[in-house]
């Protein structure tokens, strides 16, 4: 027990972040263009608005959103996978092109935030259902190859958020304990994946997740600076409108305080190996990676889905 008397402080070892919609503007002007542009590549008629983009958004992964598109449309189940696989192809071919154009944007006060953390020996890591093909692009493209140590995207995984098993898998691959780490997300999915592998989560909204149910957030804020706010949650620090280090190490869990609790490894992912969707092989594994790598030194082995 701690000594009477004593404050213990969080440490802050450790932070995994979310992609779509948290470390970048992604989802409105990024995903949502490059989906309708496939569309018309294939000489069909759907095109999604705003709004009917921000319905869409309750399903998980965008191969999943196009098939339960597309059997909404009256395609039969078997016809909607196969055409939904094609167009996501399509999609992500795209969506990597203006990635590579730079069109892909960082929300405002993420850089400084990543940057101060990683200048302070914070660990760093990508947590994400989106596919690797452009994921590791994006994150080398804004930040270079030695700020996050592991990337985990969808294509590694085959149960995407609210599942906790890509952060489960960050975890394990890094290995990681909850105590020290803190998750940082956008959406009410994200929210359950995080806390299902039993991390502490920010929530920081943007105009598609701003009604998400986020009461169990442990703290959720609109932005992450210059002129962010709090909405709910426990009290955060923010340093003239930012969120910093300080912001994060108020949610991260006390070794100390949790001594009562017993803390448990991230269980393993099926021996870590990757069982598969409806496309790509069954036994393609996980990235590996050692305790500092850099994303360029994270293979994927073999033709995952993508």
């Amino acid at each position: 027990m701690p000594t009477r008397g004593r404050v213990a402080l969080a440490t802050l070892s450790a932070v995994i972040f979310d992609v779509d919609g948290t470390l970048v503007d992604s989802e409105r002007d990024g995903h949502r263009v490059a989906f309708n542009q496939a569309f018309a590549d294939f000489g069909l008629p759907d095109h999604w608005g705003v709004d009917v983009y921000g319905r869409l958004l309750t399903v998980t992964g965008g191969r999943q959103r196009l098939r339960a598109h597309l059997e909404s449309r009256g395609y039969a189940g078997e016809q909607a996978a196969g055409l939904a696989i094609e167009l996501h192809k399509a999609k992500t071919r795209i969506f990597t092109r203006m990635v590579h154009e730079g069109a892909i944007q960082l929300r405002p006060g993420v850089r400084q935030l990543v940057e101060s953390l990683h200048d302070d020996g914070v660990r760093l890591f990508v947590a994400t259902t989106g596919s690797r093909d452009w994921v590791e692009p994006l994150v080398t493209h804004h930040f270079g190859t030695g700020v996050f140590e592991l990337l985990v995207t969808g294509t590694e995984v085959h149960a995407l958020k609210p599942e906790p098993q890509v952060y489960l898998t960050v975890m394990r691959e890094a290995g990681l304990q909850p105590a020290g780490v803190v998750a940082v997300e956008d959406s009410e999915n994200g929210l359950r994946a995080a806390q299902a592998a039993q991390l502490p989560c920010l929530v920081v909204t943007n105009p598609y997740t701003e009604n998400d149910d986020l009461s169990a957030a442990d703290a959720v804020l609109d932005s992450f600076g210059p002129t962010a706010h709090q909405i709910s949650g426990k009290p955060v620090p923010l340093v003239e409108g930012a969120v910093t280090e300080a912001s994060l190490r108020a949610l991260a869990d006390c070794p100390e305080r949790r001594a009562d609790h017993a803390v448990h490894p991230a269980p393993a992912v099926e021996s870590g190996v990757y069982v598969g969707t409806t496309e790509g092989r069954e036994d393609c594994p996980l990235p590996h990676a050692s305790a500092r790598s850099t994303v360029r030194e994270i293979e994927v082995g073999g033709p995952c889905p993508s």
